[in-house]
């Protein structure tokens, strides 16, 4: 077909090892946690190639070989949410809510699935030429690992992961995905990475709507609990001038 393709391996480096014909070994220690990994990986496959949103890369195949598991997905031709505000500085409010509201649609289905997304950030979020976003790098499967596996490293992305994300045993829901997005939606606006966690405490966010700040609130349940909830948010929202913390 002269497609071109992306293909993702389960491969969590920490606790395998490779042969020489390529097949994954997990170590004996970590060989339950690996298979229940594996099958999360594989389930979560399935469950986004069910899904139907424009702003989601289609998954063109599940399949398991060398031990471990894969999945074929499109390949876009476009840059990063983060390559493109890096190159061309913030958006306004109308061009915000024009790549925000499709990814909201695609993070409302999975939802419904009980599937949450975990992982996004500016290099999560791709652009077409037409700036027509799409969502990928889903999580699940890391913080998965890394909550039934104490020593492992949390991989989280500073600045965009929710609060909850760094305490195990958190529940974990629409609300994390939502704080996610809202800091996306930060980013897009003001062209600055949210402040980290540690900052919030004493530094307050610069002037941005207020159905970015209350997503962004650091206590899960005072943010939008559901994403139909914070999309009423936004669409009742009243424009306001961003200002930038650069300007004098």
């Amino acid at each position: 077909l002269q497609k071109q393709v992306r293909i993702r391996e389960y491969c969590p480096k920490q606790f395998i090892e490779r042969d020489h014909s390529g097949t994954l070994i997990p170590f004996e220690d970590y060989r339950r946690v690996f298979e229940k990994g594996k099958q999360y990986f594989m389930e979560e496959s399935r469950v986004l190639t069910s899904l139907r949103e424009p702003a989601l890369l289609k998954i063109l195949n599940v399949f398991e070989g060398c031990g471990t598991a894969y999945f074929v997905m499109e390949q876009l031709t476009g840059k990063s949410l983060e390559q493109h505000i890096s190159q061309k500085g913030p958006l306004s409010s109308d061009q915000t809510q024009k790549i925000l509201l499709p990814l909201l649609d695609v993070l409302e289905e999975l939802h419904s699935l009980n599937y949450y997304h975990l992982n996004i950030h500016p290099g999560s979020i791709l652009l077409s030429r037409r700036l027509k976003p799409f969502l990928t790098d889903f999580g699940a499967v890391k913080q998965l690992l890394a909550s039934v596996f104490q020593e492992l490293p949390q991989v989280l992305k500073a600045n965009y992961a929710a609060p909850e994300q760094y305490v195990r045993e958190t529940p974990l829901g629409a609300w994390t995905d939502i704080y996610s997005l809202a800091s996306i939606a930060y980013y897009m606006q003001t062209g600055e990475h949210p402040p980290s966690l540690a900052k919030r405490e004493t530094q307050s966010l610069i002037q941005i709507p207020y159905w970015t700040q209350k997503a962004m609130n650091v206590s899960p349940l005072e943010r939008p609990q559901t994403i139909e909830l914070w999309r009423q948010l936004i669409e009742n929202a009243v424009p306001i001038i961003v200002s930038h913390s650069s300007d004098t």
